[in-house]
């Protein structure tokens, strides 16, 4: 599943320690399935689905 470099969820974010890894143009954030779990470094969220209501949330640094 892609989740676009724009799209503000866990996945994308910097703080986020879950299986990802970024598509060929670095624009995008692959995860395995819809739902995989993850830990948030900063604590709280583990579903990289999250909206964008973190108040922690900063862009992942491999994205471009």
């Amino acid at each position: 599943m892609q989740i676009t470099r724009s799209r503000v969820c866990c996945a994308t974010c910097a703080h986020w320690s879950g299986p990802r890894q970024l598509d060929s143009y670095c624009t995008s954030v692959i995860v395995d399935r819809e739902g995989v779990k993850g830990k948030c470094f900063v604590g709280g969220r583990s579903d990289p689905q999250a909206n964008g209501s973190c108040a922690k949330y900063e862009k992942w640094s491999g994205l471009k």
